[in-house]
Parts: structure tokens; sequence; C-alpha cells
């Protein structure tokens, strides 16, 4: 039984923009969750300091500035891991080198020359193509996940740090 290797790269082209897709959607999750505590957790800070003002220790008012800066630099991850890069660092692009199934490069080609260029398209190129897709949303998807992943660990970070310093603002 024969491989059809271009169906099965199609597949894991899918199965690779499923998981940008999926990690899209958490990020955007984690984000409100983040602007939801921030606006929460701002007026209790506010309240406890105008109430015990002087009271309140250069190691209280550090673990404020520090747990909001945890928390700023995750939504930073976030802002970061959801903007899209369009170009691929390093290479310039030559009119003969655009890609066929990259929409960046689709756009930047007049019809004329986009329909020339899928018309004459043969099997091997259009599996060059699929592969080098392949590896470019790769490289995407993975560099989104770590983002995602270091974002969600500065959120709990900033969130146990915040909820740290609230108690002890509390107890003073």
């Amino acid at each position: 039984m024969a491989l059809d290797k271009i169906s099965i790269y199609e597949k894991n082209l899918t199965r690779i923009h499923e998981w940008i897709r999926a990690v899209d959607q958490k990020l955007s999750v984690l984000m409100a969750i983040q602007g939801v505590y921030i606006v929460f957790i701002t007026p209790l800070f506010l309240s406890l300091l105008s109430r015990k003002y002087l009271h309140v220790g250069s190691l209280l008012a550090a673990g404020i500035l520090v747990s909001y800066a945890v928390l700023a630099y995750g939504l930073l991850k976030c802002f970061i891991s959801l903007y899209s890069s369009l170009k691929v660092k390093g290479q310039s692009v030559t009119e003969d080198q655009l890609s066929l199934t990259y929409f960046n490069h689709i756009e930047k080609m007049t019809l004329e020359n986009y329909k020339k260029k899928m018309r004459s398209l043969t099997s091997k190129k259009y599996d060059d193509e699929l592969l080098t897709q392949i590896h470019t949303s790769s490289t995407i998807a993975t560099k989104k996940h770590r983002r995602f992943n270091d974002a969600l660990f500065l959120f709990i970070v900033g969130a146990l740090l915040s909820a740290i310093t609230l108690c002890f603002l509390y107890l003073i």
C-alpha cells in the first residue's frame, strides 16, 4: 500500500494549525482572567493602603510592586504570543521564492501571477511547500505554547504574591 505523502502532510499541517488556534484561545482566556484579577485586586490594595498607609513597611510595598510587575510581565508574554509575525526572520524573499501556500506570500503576488504559478505547480513543488509550511508552523506553535506556559506561571506567581501581600496588609 503506497503512502499518500501529500495527504499526510496536509493532515499534519492542519493539526499544527489547530494547536496554534487552541493556544491562541487559551491565551485570550488567560488574558481575560488576568485582567479581571487585576481589576478586582487593585481596589483591595488601594483600600487597605489608604487605611494603613503609615504602617506599611518597605517589604510590603516591595511585595505589591513585585506582584504587579510579575502580573504585567505575564500579560506582556500573552500579548507577544498573540502578535502575528508575518515575515520569516533573517530571510528576504524574491518574487520567484514566494510560497504558494503561505497567505502573506500569496497576497504579494498579482492575481495573474498567482494563477500562473498554481497552474504550473508540480507535485514535488507542492510537497516541498507543505514541508516548509509544516516546519514554519511548528516553530510558531512551539513559541506560542512556551510563551503561554511562561505567562501562566507568571500569573500564578503574581497572584500568589499579591494574595500573600494582601494577607500581610490586612493583618497589620
